[in-house]
């Protein structure tokens, strides 16, 4: 049984003074006769009972530093700010060379009201002077297509090699040598739980879906660029991200034709084997990830001798405080003090003293009043300051809610030696993932979360939610089978295959020849799958991961009543069909979340459906269900495997006039 909550200040000032009262005649002796509030001895008696209902309080509570030292050995810290991220287009006057360099942690401020916020980048870009971006498929130019609201499919799922190609239209010809990547974004149409490459989030990297080449135009012919100076983080086109390349220093883009400012990439698979075709949404090139922080350097510099016993340190950005709304984050801090012996000592940022030694030299990072606290000498070192120079720090300044700002803003690069006067940029996408520090509350309300999360693969149930939780690849649906192995008919004590459906885009604005009726995991995700409950699973067990399996439904369907095109009813019977059996979007749940693994076909329900399909004075009189193209039909309830699905291939619906059936005439 549960225990109740132990409470310790159960006992108020009312009922200790009164206690102490009925004690007084005893412990007295009687001598004490006057016992209202006018004697000074009583006044005393009550000022002590406040004392101590004020410590029975504090006993009751818990410290927040007492929160900090459960959550840790939980495994969960108290989480500091992060900084926001965002994707900024460079750009130059049209007078400038055709060749500029975006260094790395070059500064951008918001050119607007609120001017303060600033952004660096957090990598080296070459730019370039590009006017138009085009895009081909197929040998076929689908640029317009681009340009519309309609996302552009890149490549098919039928098995065959295809490329796609990206022409980059150029006032001016490349550099001879790239001083440093040139990076263009592939915005992508993605499964809601994948984010772009820049959400802070995405630190893992999932396996691409199926290897992509990429080539370069050269006067010889087109050149493969090897891993050496390709960075994909699109994943093989799994997420939104960029695409950084460098041709090699021996090598330049070639004019496609003389007097031809066209400079080509592309982009080949030898067998599409997506599970839909990657959408491209747009292409826009000179972009570089840039975040809500900036470097701040300061020392070496005196501070004075450190005042005791506050142990802090205000915080100084040169010889004045930082005054625009910025505050220090706690990560890649650097921190330096010259201590009585005259050796400089580095010191470590840290979020709480609570685990560490009376000398260890640690710090924490006051945001709010902008300081730097130091220990008690019991829990964190005491500093103890050198005359003179004595300080030299590099923090990272920024961070916070105050950086997610929405796309079109425009920037100005502030840089004592920009690459070129008046250089500007645009975000093209929103800034992401800032955050302030987050408080105990907040902290406790994660813990027991994460408390409540699944980290071992026990039951069924445990192994479908993490094989669905997969960072960085977009499954659907799983479903885990107990004792079935792949090599063997009869069950494993031991195993457990796990079925993997993946996402597909599904509506009713997609084109035909986009919808994937059987999703089928690409390897990447397979991978990705099977490594993360191999970590989990149980000592002994074997964990086999593969895709759906698909049995495709044949359906013979017969209509009576008015007079009807044929064609009509079919495509609305098949249409009303197929969304029913869809492995995503199907079955009788509410909301639909997909057709149940191994749930037999029954022809009262499909008739049930399609009788809802139908307009009035129109009736289904018989349904016959075939599977893989079987030549016998089958009117009763149909079973297309214990882990399988069943998807409509094919729907055949026959009209015959209404029957009279009696009445008067």
């Amino acid at each position: 049984m549960s225990l109740a909550p132990i409470k310790l200040d159960d006992l108020d000032w009312r009922a200790m003074v009164d206690g102490i009262r009925r004690r007084i005649p005893a412990a007295s002796s009687g001598d004490w006769t006057l016992h209202s509030p006018v004697d000074p001895g009583v006044t005393l008696l009550e000022l002590y009972a406040w004392l101590i209902e004020q410590r029975i309080f504090w006993v009751d509570q818990v410290p927040d530093t007492m929160v900090r030292a459960s959550l840790r050995l939980l495994g969960v810290r108290q989480q500091g700010a992060r900084p926001a991220r965002t994707l900024l287009r460079v750009s130059v006057p049209g007078s400038a060379p055709g060749a500029f360099l975006v260094p790395r942690h070059g500064e951008f401020l918001l050119d607007d009201s609120r001017p303060d916020i600033r952004f660096t980048t957090t990598h080296a870009a070459q730019g370039l002077a590009v006017d138009d971006v085009a895009v081909s498929t197929l040998h076929r130019g689908r640029t317009r297509q681009l340009d519309s609201t309609r996302a552009l499919p890149l490549f098919g799922t039928d098995g065959a090699p295809a490329e796609v190609r990206f022409d980059l239209h150029l006032r001016a010809a490349p550099p001879a040598n790239f001083a440093a990547p040139f990076g263009v974004l592939l915005d992508l149409d993605v499964a809601p739980g994948i984010h772009p490459a820049w959400h802070s989030s995405e630190a893992r990297r999932a396996p691409p879906p199926q290897r992509l080449r990429w080539w370069y135009s050269t006067a010889a012919g087109r050149r493969e660029l090897d891993a050496g100076q390709l960075v994909d983080d699109t994943l093989g086109l799994r997420r939104p991200g960029l695409l950084r390349f460098r041709p090699p220093e021996a090598a330049r883009w070639a004019e496609r034709e003389a007097g031809s400012s066209i400079y080509s990439l592309w982009a080949t698979v030898e067998s599409c084997a997506f599970v839909y075709s990657p959408r491209l949404l747009r292409v826009v090139p000179n972009v570089v990830v840039a975040e809500h922080r900036r470097p701040v350097t300061s020392g070496p510099m005196n501070a004075g001798l450190l005042p005791l016993p506050s142990r802090e340190l205000p915080l100084l950005v040169g010889a004045r405080r930082n005054h625009d709304g910025d505050g220090p984050l706690g990560k890649q801090s650097r921190l330096h003090l010259r201590e009585r012996d005259g050796s400089w000592r580095r010191w470590r940022a840290t979020d709480d003293f609570t685990f560490h030694r009376s000398d260890a030299r640690v710090f924490v990072i006051n945001r709010e009043r902008q300081l730097l606290e130091f220990g008690n000498g019991y829990q964190g070192r005491v500093p103890a300051l050198a005359a003179g120079h004595n300080v030299k720090w590099r923090f990272w300044m920024g961070g916070g809610r105050r950086g997610n700002v929405g796309s079109g803003h425009t920037w100005t690069m502030n840089s004592a030696a920009p690459p070129w006067p008046c250089a500007t940029a645009r975000n093209v996408v929103p800034g992401i993932g800032g955050a302030d520090a987050e408080s105990i509350d907040a902290a406790r309300t994660r813990a027991r979360a994460w408390t409540r999360r699944v980290t071992r693969a026990v039951t069924a149930a445990d192994f479908e939610e993490l094989a669905r939780a997969t960072p960085g690849v977009d499954v659907a649906r799983a479903h885990a089978a107990v004792g079935v192995h792949p090599r063997h008919a009869c069950p494993v004590a031991d195993a457990v295959s796990v079925f993997i459906v993946p996402w597909a885009p599904r509506g009713d604005l997609l084109p035909t020849d986009e919808f994937v009726a059987t999703p089928v995991a690409d390897v990447g995700m397979l991978a990705a799958v099977r490594k993360r409950l191999g970590r989990s699973r149980l000592l002994g067990t074997q964990v086999f991961v593969r895709a759906a399996q698909f049995r495709a439904v044949d359906l013979l369907v017969e209509v009576s009543g008015e007079r009807s095109e044929a064609a009509a009813v079919q495509a609305v019977l098949f249409g009303a069909l197929r969304e029913f059996l869809d492995p995503l979007t199907g079955g009788d749940g509410d909301p639909a979340t997909g057709w149940e693994f191994g749930v037999p076909l029954r022809p009262s329900m499909l008739l049930r459906r399609a009788q809802q399909a139908l307009s009035p004075g129109l009736t289904v009189t018989r349904m016959t269900i075939s599977f893989d193209g079987a030549d016998e039909e089958d009117c009763g309830d149909v079973s297309p495997g214990p882990h399988a699905l069943p998807w409509l291939r094919a729907l055949t619906a026959t009209l015959t006039p209404a029957a009279f059936s009696g009445g008067l005439r």
